[in-house]
């Protein structure tokens, strides 16, 4: 937090109180409680803390903002609509360029979905449920979607097995793991021997790697 948002609102003139609950004239004041916060399933007392608060000269409340409300802001800011999002993330190879982009901004989207009980949704449905409204699916739901599509018959049977494997280290790991040839060192891929040939089960490296992507696509199908 303090790394960026912190840097923001100081470079935005606002000077920042560390102590928590503090209300100053002025101010970008920390955690403060707030009693008047819209009823809903989140806050159905209408009490709860805003992670930032800021005060006009007079000590009256300008605005509330959570970590929430930035990363919505900071998505919105690069991506704009859900339609570029969607193909912005489907068209990286590495799905962690994103999240090393937004991390930079000061964003760690497992923090995040760990305040909010949601570690076992992708940062893709975290991303489009947080910016853009949108219902998340869970990484076991996505997984088990591309199974039921039995898609995959083109291969051999071994390799649909490394590839239904994947797909549930996906739903337990997410997708960050199974992008890396690392994830072939683990069980259940050892009994298929080394990385280098359980590729030779696809046809070779590039033919692996392009059975990756092909999985990458069904998993993130919009239907």
């Amino acid at each position: 937090r303090a790394a960026l948002i912190d840097m923001d609102l100081r470079e935005a003139g606002w000077t920042v109180c560390d102590i928590k609950e503090a209300v100053k004239p002025e101010t970008a004041c920390i955690e403060t409680k707030l009693t008047n916060i819209p009823v809903s399933s989140d806050f159905p007392t209408g009490v709860g803390y805003a992670d930032y608060v800021l005060y006009d000269t007079d000590g009256k409340l300008l605005k509330q903002e959570s970590i929430e409300d930035y990363t919505k802001e900071s998505i919105l800011g690069t991506y704009q609509t859900l339609e570029n999002f969607i193909q912005t993330w489907n068209g990286e190879q590495k799905k962690e360029i994103i999240r090393n982009m937004l991390k930079e901004k000061g964003i760690d989207l497992e923090l995040i979905k760990k305040d909010q009980s949601m570690t076992d949704v992708d940062d893709f449905d975290f991303i489009c449920h947080i910016a853009f409204n949108q219902k998340p699916l869970t990484r076991r739901e996505r997984a088990e979607n591309v199974k039921k599509r039995d898609i995959f018959g083109k291969y051999g049977e071994a390799a649909r097995e490394v590839i239904n494997a994947l797909l549930d280290k996906y739903a337990e790991l997410g997708i960050y793991d199974i992008e890396s040839t690392e994830i072939l060192k683990q069980n259940p891929f050892t009994k298929y021997g080394k990385p280098a040939r359980i590729a030779a089960l696809f046809g070779g490296s590039d033919k692996y790697r392009q059975a990756l992507r092909e999985i990458e696509s069904e998993l993130y199908r919009v239907a």
